[in-house]
């Protein structure tokens, strides 16, 4: 009632807003017995079933469980296809990936940035570096480049070992290399890769530092860092984003931070065939088992 609904219009709509929020065994407890969870639940479920021409979500989706998070992101979509106007406040980025079409940057109450959602997530993370470290040398040098530029990455290439080219197959061995040089004399440097797909959700990702190897990196000297493996994932066109930065990771001190390096696509299968974006491999096993 306090969001406008007529009572004929609640008692229409009653059953699926509790059906939605899947309290229906807890739907008459008192409301200050709900933990937080719930009560976004029962929230955002009668915000979705209350028919509005703008919704407004406000980090509702991090406070339910990966079940019902993936529930309401897929309303979420589905609004979204009919025309709803939606106002998304998150700070998960693959979320403001997937559900949205343009993105402000907010920084102590300012509009800083305004986008599509990789440049101004590349904006987010360049923000993030300067908060993270007192750094006043740190810059950006376009939406998918920044660092402090003490050492930086001339160059990331994607090639298959039997393809021998950016075209690999599904299960083919692969290799991701990434030439850096220094500009000055550095200690324990980590040098990482991140893979996206075509709509830039973060596939897989993994640094030097993961594998206790650490970077000691003379001045004027250039380095060639190599991630071979079996690339098992799905068919279709993927990015690699680069890094080189102290510790686990880039937002600690980042040297130089490249988005969309390089790209390749994976195009047929070697082996059985498998749907997704994952390749697993499971051992299958059929009994008959006896009736008793």
């Amino acid at each position: 009632m306090l969001i406008g609904l007529s009572k004929a219009e609640i008692d229409e709509r009653v059953h699926d807003i509790i059906d939605f929020s899947e309290l229906g065994d807890f739907i008459d407890e008192p409301l200050k017995t709900y933990s937080s969870g719930m009560v976004m639940r029962l929230a955002f479920s009668i915000a979705i079933h209350s028919n509005p021409s703008i919704l407004i979500v406000d980090e509702a989706l991090s406070v339910g469980d990966a079940h019902f998070s993936a529930k309401c992101t897929k309303a979420l979509k589905e609004l979204k296809e009919k025309n709803l106007s939606i106002i998304y406040v998150s700070h998960d980025l693959n979320s403001l990936k997937l559900l949205c079409d343009r993105l402000i940057l907010l920084h102590k109450g300012e509009i800083v940035y305004e986008g599509d959602p990789e440049s101004v997530i590349n904006k987010y993370n360049f923000l993030i570096a300067k908060l993270n470290k007192t750094q006043d040398n740190i810059k950006q040098m376009d939406n998918s480049s920044y660092g402090t530029l003490d050492a930086y990455i001339e160059k990331v290439a994607v090639s298959g070992t039997k393809s021998h080219s950016d075209i690999l197959s599904s299960g083919e061995e692969g290799v991701i290399e990434v030439v850096i040089k220094a500009k000055k004399d550095l200690k324990n440097k980590t040098v990482g890769i991140l893979i996206r797909d075509k709509f830039a959700q973060d596939i897989f990702g993994t640094n030097t530092y993961y594998f206790d190897k650490f970077l000691d990196l003379k001045k004027g000297k250039r380095y060639k860092i190599s991630f071979k493996m079996p690339f098992n994932i799905g068919a279709g066109k993927y990015t690699v984003s680069a890094a080189i930065h102290s510790g686990e990771r880039h937002s600690e001190e980042c040297l130089h931070w490249v988005d969309n390096a390089a790209d390749f696509e994976i195009a047929g299968i070697e082996g059985k065939f498998f749907i997704g974006v994952c390749r697993l491999t499971p051992v299958i096993d059929i009994k008959a088992e006896d009736d008793r």
